[in-house]
């Protein structure tokens, strides 16, 4: 549902609410990814580090998180 509005970024929040977790969850599912996505990163050739490709960045409204879909093979 959260994809099909095609934004690129969304709060803690609104991933707790759509998932029916804890924010605190939600960071723990995204450094997973982050880490899964870099094991994988080093036994291929993708060359995009995987801060590029899963993130989380602070603002003033609060924490957002990212994943990014498409992956620049090289």
């Amino acid at each position: 549902m959260l994809l099909a509005r095609g934004w690129k970024s969304y709060t803690l929040e609104m991933l707790a609410d759509e998932l029916g977790i804890c924010r605190q969850s939600v960071k723990k599912y995204m450094l997973a990814l982050r880490r899964a996505y870099d094991l994988v990163r080093s036994e291929t050739g993708i060359k995009e580090p995987g801060s590029s490709v899963v993130w989380m960045k602070r603002s003033a409204g609060g924490t957002l998180c990212g994943l990014r879909a498409t992956i620049v093979w090289q």
